[in-house]
């Protein structure tokens, strides 16, 4: 038996029989099949208290039709219309014109963001759409059938989207390589944050090209002089000692990083001090976004700059290996923070 919920009443006329009587509104449980499977979802209808009929006015209906499709696609695995939309808008395209680059009708996209229901092959597409290079690839393939202006709006938008990609690629294996970094005295009592040491880098090669060397060093004095003024590090990287001196862990990653988006550039330079020895000098390729940084970081920024900025590799690697807590670590071993105390600048 058809279970019904009443919520309201009126004296109306029943379309059914025609008879002016007493009209309930209420919820009607029902199973509907759709495309194989049976849905139960609760309809807005009215009921005749004199023939007992139910029935819904057009909007009404259209209501519950949609109420029935909404259910399918969470049963079916299926995108639902706002996601469809959410997808499209992301590339700041037109339905038209994703219709045209994915080469369905003109009107598809615009039927299921108004809630028709899409078939599954239709809706794998939609979703395969949220991984930017699938929709580069369609792009490349129908940009054609786009006017010109809305290609070179897509594909600026492409070219940001790819970037984010890869910046969370990044992060995603920072993440593994660092457990998520630590909380600790040895990363400072910071989580690691990708983003200020990445622009701690672009700060320092911006003001001057530096060799790899120096590079490292005026990292390690930067996050252990911001520990030492705010007892807190401002990236959150560990550092351990080598034979030049201190250095972040898996370094090579963040500079491998920076060259990729060509953010930075590095040359082979025979080194002042050295004979016939070579070394990597880099070079910013735009310039640093200080907004994360706190007041008391950018100081420690500026003065870590001001204080090394006319040192050469060797000079600044000898000045580190003068440190306590270069002094009181083997080679490989993590330089705990709590060495930042002595710190001679």
């Amino acid at each position: 038996m058809m279970k019904f919920k009443e919520v309201s009443g009126r004296n109306d006329i029943c379309p059914a029989c025609e008879n002016e009587t007493e009209i309930t509104r209420g919820y009607l449980e029902e199973t509907t099949k759709v495309r194989g499977k049976e849905i139960k979802t609760e309809s807005l209808v009215d009921r005749c208290s004199a023939c007992e009929e139910f029935f819904a006015d057009t909007e009404t209906e259209e209501e519950n039709i949609q109420k029935i499709y909404r259910e399918y696609r969470k049963v079916a695995g299926l995108l639902q219309p706002e996601e469809i939309k959410e997808i499209r808008e992301r590339y700041g395209i037109g339905q038209r014109a994703l219709s045209r680059i994915l080469g369905w009708g003109e009107i598809s996209v615009h039927r299921y963001e108004a809630g028709a229901l899409q078939d599954e092959a239709h809706n794998n597409q939609m979703f395969c759409l949220k991984d930017p290079q699938y929709f580069e690839l369609l792009f490349e393939k129908n940009k054609d059938k786009l006017a010109p202006h809305a290609a070179t709006r897509v594909r600026q938008r492409l070219k940001e989207l790819l970037r984010e990609k890869k910046e969370d690629l990044f992060q995603g294996q920072l993440e593994s390589l660092f457990g998520q970094a630590k909380d600790n005295i040895e990363s400072g009592y910071r989580y690691f944050e990708m983003e200020k040491l990445l622009n701690a880098i672009l700060f320092f090669t911006d003001k001057a090209s530096v060799f790899k060397t120096k590079l490292n060093k005026l990292l390690w004095y930067f996050d252990f002089l911001c520990f030492k003024n705010t007892s807190v590090s401002a990236t959150g990287s560990i550092y351990l000692h080598w034979a030049l001196g201190p250095m972040p862990t898996k370094y090579d990653i963040y500079l491998d990083y920076l060259i990729q988006e060509e953010m930075i550039a590095a040359e082979e330079v025979i080194f002042d001090e050295y004979k016939d020895v070579a070394g990597e000098q880099f070079s910013a390729l735009e310039e640093p976004d200080l907004s994360s940084f706190s007041k008391d970081e950018t100081r420690c920024l500026e003065k870590v700059y001001e204080k090394f900025k006319n040192f050469t590799s060797k000079k600044i690697s000898e000045f580190s290996h003068d440190e306590e807590g270069y002094k009181r670590t083997g080679n490989g071993e993590i330089i705990s923070y709590e060495y930042a105390k002595h710190l001679k600048i």
